[in-house]
């Protein structure tokens, strides 16, 4: 057998690939791994976004019963299913069916995250520029604006992670 300089120089550099592909490869895998499980995370967090949004429930688990204050200052505490957001704002957001004669707004994405004049009012509700904003809304009825919002509107008692899934299933809800 022969020394050949070019073939051995050839073997170092595939040997070379071989160890930084045994190093990197476990670590690649393990990042698919980790996306399936966020995107498996995502979808549960929607799921769940949804079902308040639609049903006014996170589960059905009574201990988790979601409540809302309905009434304003002198709010009536009822579950969150009695008076659950598509059932004003619709099931896509749309709003428009009247309470008491208030109409309710357009809640998809595009119009929260941007200024909205009222007819009813004169003055324009700003953009809710950001999700604490938008929970001030949610929970307190207050506006972006720091404008009390109808009393009609429910004031949702929602935990952290119920917020979270449902600004989640919020940020879905987009123009056609």
């Amino acid at each position: 057998m022969t020394f050949d300089p070019e073939r051995r120089a050839m073997t170092r550099r595939h040997a070379k690939v071989v160890r930084m592909l045994v190093m990197v490869l476990p670590w690649s895998l393990l990042a698919d791994f980790s996306t399936a499980e966020t995107a498996k995370e995502d979808d549960a967090r929607l799921a769940i976004g949804k079902r308040i949004y639609l049903e006014g429930r996170a589960s059905d688990d009574p201990a988790e019963e979601i409540k809302i204050g309905i009434g304003g200052d002198n709010a009536v505490e009822v579950p969150a299913w009695t008076l659950p957001c598509g059932t004003c704002h619709g099931a896509d957001g749309r709003g428009g069916i009247a309470v008491q004669n208030v109409a309710p707004p357009d809640i998809r994405w595009e119009a929260l995250m941007a200024d909205l004049p009222s007819s009813a009012t004169g003055r324009t509700r700003p953009a809710y520029t950001d999700h604490d904003a938008l929970r001030k809304a949610i929970t307190e009825g207050v506006d972006a604006g720091g404008t009390a919002l109808s009393p009609v509107m429910p004031r949702f008692r929602l935990d952290d992670a119920q917020w979270e899934a449902l600004v989640a299933y919020l940020e879905t809800l987009r123009r056609e």
